[in-house]
């Protein structure tokens, strides 16, 4: 008999089998992960350094960083796309913000007609799960 044979592996411990236990259950988030999100990130990172096409893998020439110069120097566009989009986000996050904000205070209050504006509110909410409701009861009558 050789020694290895006498060797006994001691049984994991409590600890160690919930860490086993729990990298198995990471696994396939963590590799959905990297596949779908890692690996679009640096295929995009090549393609933007690279004057592909985008229909023959053998037209692929190297540019460096001469897209990214053309973008910021010789695109009047890029920066007019920029500033609206600052606009469109302040505006946005700003007017959406207040405006909601007022909806809420208006519905904390105790003022006549409260109600009401309270059921207007929710009345589009309410209104959609009864409509699909009644759409997959027809959808399920066998005698229609």
């Amino acid at each position: 008999m050789t020694i290895s044979a006498l060797i006994r592996r001691r049984p994991l411990t409590l600890h160690q089998r919930e860490q086993v236990d729990f990298y198995i259950a990471i696994l396939p988030w963590l590799l959905g992960l990297i596949l779908f999100t890692g690996g679009p990130v640096l295929a995009s990172l090549i393609f933007s350094v690279t004057n592909w096409t985008g229909m023959n893998l053998a037209e692929v020439k190297w540019v460096g960083l001469e897209n990214f110069r053309a973008l910021l120097f010789d695109d009047g566009l890029f920066w007019i796309a920029t500033v609206n989009t600052f606009y469109y986000s302040f505006g946005a996050v700003t007017l959406g913000t207040m405006g909601a904000l007022f909806v809420a205070i208006l519905l904390n209050q105790n003022l006549p007609g409260t109600t009401l504006l309270r059921v207007i509110y929710y009345l589009p909410s309410i209104t959609s799960g009864v409509a699909i409701s009644i759409l997959w009861i027809w959808l399920f009558n066998p005698q229609v």
